[in-house]
């Protein structure tokens, strides 16, 4: 009987399609569509939007959290202007193993579209003198189990009330006043409040705000706005860091989602984030530093430098991917910071630009190259020389008895055992004198690294070197893991180091960065970073450290950083720090790395300044809705 059946549909079958031969309209079937599911609509000024209605153009929701009370795998919440004040519960998401599968929070095209945590905040303003004035915080966050991000602290790694609280010291919380859009900045005591413009505090009692605005008047009514939801975007199910499938599988893209007094990876940052790393001396403080909306993996820019050897001017080339272009071709900003890179202006003209810079810090003289020409300054950047064969190109590490260290990558044409071509087959040194005339440098070579392919296939390259205090140059080098093979042991993800005792005329064998114990550091595929410390003599590395053996360039979700043990020249275990690390609602593709970041040490505070960008990796198929800005994170050393 099912021979039959199948004779007989398969008959029909034929009879279809050769009435389509015959002249009927052909079923237009592409290889792909645009989307697989439903589009939802929400347009909280149109004058039918009601969350009761089916969410169609004609009908749409008044509210995202109405669609998304609807929305699953594949579908798509189309959102038309609007400021949008709640907090959005998404229930269903996506597949970790099919990007297809994401939902999508979009805003119409051409549209501003803002999903906010925060409120206005219109209220009565009493003065206090000398600019400053305080206001109640609204009974609403009070009140029987409310969320109140006023009396919580902003230590990420040491939470909890803090509030009410006994002065003179008010610890920072998740509570933030915008005016205009821009954050205040919280301080800790009312008169740093008093001195300080466009700042505020929470009161001991917790139960007022001390502000002191711009010009030291209330700002216009409407303008005034203060967080009072912990989250934008908050998924129903419980996301845990150890598992990869509770990561919301979802995108948003063309909104602003902003002033949440917990973010989440969907948020653009709160002002501020303390990390204080208990019981190893190093606190980092994350502040703000510039939009950066790309989602590739782009640098930065940089580097920083000082304009002058006497002025705090630091200058900073910013790509600007704060508008919609090709990451490789974005135009570079010059930025201007007179107060340790807190704030940045943009200069009138473009005269700085001009690829890598340095400055020689005895005589301030200032000098900029690019590919093989070179100019100098003698005037903080106003006027330049003539363009001449270069002499400079970083980094460039100045020795204690005035010389200064350049270390380069060979290129060359060695292969690995994989045939694979080698970065850097090795790794060249050479010896820098100032000149007199304050004209440049003289160099000399010094010595070579060489690479040892069993422990590293892809050769030395991404080097990073600083001077200890005893004379001895230490280098460390980003590693690729080698596999183990039928007739090859292999090597593990670590990171590789040498030292020179003859300011780099001579170098040690590479071997793997350890732990005091012996253990190895493992690290991913990625770029170190080391220094020394002018606040405390230490000598620290900044790194991506994991628990296990990896292979390649991941992960790289945690950056970072410990002391070194100059004796043993190993890490010291107790000294490790975070510096970022990603939220448990991100997808484990995310990377906070060096190859996205910019240092420098705070010429006053001696503390040191890291300006970073969160990445991804290729295999990351969230492409669009993180938080991608770029913030500036002070590593506060102990003395």
């Amino acid at each position: 009987m099912r021979y039959y059946v199948a004779l007989v549909v398969t008959a029909l079958l034929c009879s279809v399609l050769s009435s389509t031969v015959k002249g009927a309209k052909r079923m237009y079937i592409p290889n792909s569509w645009e989307s697989y599911g439903k589009i939802y609509h929400v347009a909280q000024n149109h004058p039918k939007a009601s969350d009761k209605n089916p969410g169609t153009q004609e009908l749409p929701f008044k509210t995202i959290s109405a669609a998304a009370a609807l929305v699953d795998a594949y579908d798509t919440v189309l959102i038309d202007q609007g400021i949008y004040r709640e907090t959005v519960t998404i229930h269903k998401h996506g597949s970790l193993y099919n990007p297809r599968s994401l939902i999508l929070f979009k805003a119409v095209p051409g549209k501003e579209v803002y999903l906010t945590g925060s409120d206005p905040f219109d209220a009565d303003w009493k003065e206090v003198g000398n600019g400053t004035y305080k206001a109640l915080l609204p009974a609403s966050l009070f009140a029987k189990d409310a969320y109140n991000p006023y009396e919580l602290s902003c230590v990420i790694d040491e939470p909890g009330k803090v509030r009410p609280m006994q002065e003179p010291e008010l610890p920072e919380t998740l509570g933030q006043i915008y005016v205009h859009g821009k954050p205040l900045e919280q301080l800790t005591s009312v008169q740093a409040v008093t001195d300080t413009s466009n700042s505020f505090v929470v009161s001991a009692d917790g139960k007022e705000v001390i502000c002191h605005f711009a010009d030291g008047k209330v700002p216009e009514k409407g303008t005034v706005e203060l967080t009072v939801r912990e989250r934008c975007i908050r998924p129903s199910w419980k996301v845990s860091s150890g598992d990869v499938f509770t990561a919301p599988m979802m995108q948003t893209k063309g909104m602003v989602v902003e002033h949440a007094a917990e973010p989440g990876p969907f948020c653009i940052g709160r002002p501020l984030t303390i990390r204080n790393n208990p019981g190893t001396g190093i606190t980092v403080r994350k502040t703000f530093h510039a939009l950066q909306r790309a989602t590739e993996w782009v640098i930065i820019r940089g580097p920083f430098t000082y304009l002058s050897k006497d002025r705090p001017t630091l200058f900073f080339p910013l790509r600007n991917l704060s508008r919609p272009t090709n990451p490789d071709h974005a135009p570079v900003l010059p930025m201007l910071s007179n107060d340790s890179g807190k704030t940045w202006t943009q200069m009138a003209d473009n005269s700085l630009i001009g690829g890598g810079m340095f400055l020689h810090e005895e005589t301030g003289v200032l000098a900029r190259w690019r590919a093989k020409e070179a100019q100098i300054s003698r005037d903080g950047g106003k006027t330049w020389s003539d363009s001449r064969p270069a002499d400079f190109g970083g980094p460039m590490l100045k020795l204690k008895d005035g010389r200064y260290l350049r270390v380069r990558t060979k290129w060359g044409k060695r292969t690995n055992y994989k045939g694979d071509y080698m970065y850097g087959e090795a790794a060249e040194t050479s010896l820098g004198t100032w000149r007199d005339d304050n004209s440049g440098f003289d160099w000399e070579p010094g010595g070579t690294i060489e690479s040892d392919e069993s422990m590293n296939i892809e050769g030395l390259n991404e080097q990073s070197y600083c001077q200890l205090e005893d004379g001895r140059i230490f280098i460390i080098f980003r590693q690729a893991a080698v596999l183990a093979g039928q007739d090859s042991p292999g090597y593990p993800s670590v990171k590789l180091i040498s030292v020179s005792d003859d300011c780099g005329r001579t170098w040690s064998k590479v071997r793997p960065l350890t732990y005091e114990d012996g253990e190895y550091v493992y690290s991913p595929c990625s770029m170190p970073y080391t220094f020394r410390s002018s606040k405390n003599g230490k000598v620290y590395v900044i790194l991506n450290i994991h628990s296990a053996p990896t292979y390649s360039c991941d992960p790289r979700t945690t950056l970072n950083i410990a002391e070194l043990n100059t004796e043993t020249l190993s890490l010291k275990r107790n000294t490790i720090a975070i510096i970022e690390t990603k939220q448990p609602g991100h997808n484990h593709h995310v990377r906070f790395s060096n190859f996205a970041a910019a240092t420098i040490e705070d010429r006053y505070t001696k503390n040191l300044l890291l300006f970073m960008k969160l990445q991804m990796s290729e295999n990351c198929p969230i492409r669009s809705g993180y938080d991608f800005n770029s913030y500036r994170y002070e590593i506060i050393l102990p003395e």
